[in-house]
């Protein structure tokens, strides 16, 4: 599962492929960002927003989301990308996860903890 640090921009971003995983640019590719709550009501935070083509990428979207910094660490962020398969109408559908951290935890490491094993 991929992090956002707290008060950041996190860039989602989708590479859709046909049926031989070969890049394809889709129609009307689309991003909704949500969230739970603790009681377990879905919390939209981005409405079917228009995803921005790469260039010199066929078929990869991208997204910069600013994470609030009034989510708290370790809440999870759950995104679905959509677009439409111009040779066969189908609607594709991607998702992705990312739990937000603060930064400078112990040591600063951005999420990444070091652990030290005593050889025997």
């Amino acid at each position: 599962m991929a992090q956002g640090i707290i008060g950041t921009t996190f860039t989602f971003q989708v590479l859709f492929v046909d049926g031989q995983n070969v890049p394809i640019a889709v129609d009307s590719p689309t991003i909704q960002v949500f969230k739970f709550s603790s009681g377990g009501v879905k919390q939209v935070l981005v409405d079917s927003v228009a995803m921005t083509a790469v260039p010199d990428d066929t078929g990869r979207y991208t997204y910069p989301f600013l994470i609030s910094t009034l989510l708290p660490d370790g809440d999870i962020l759950y995104a679905e990308m959509s677009g439409v398969d111009p040779g066969t109408e189908v609607r594709l559908l991607a998702e992705q996860e990312v739990t937000v951290i603060v930064t400078g935890g112990s040591g600063g490491s951005g999420g990444m903890t070091s652990r030290f094993v005593k050889g025997g």
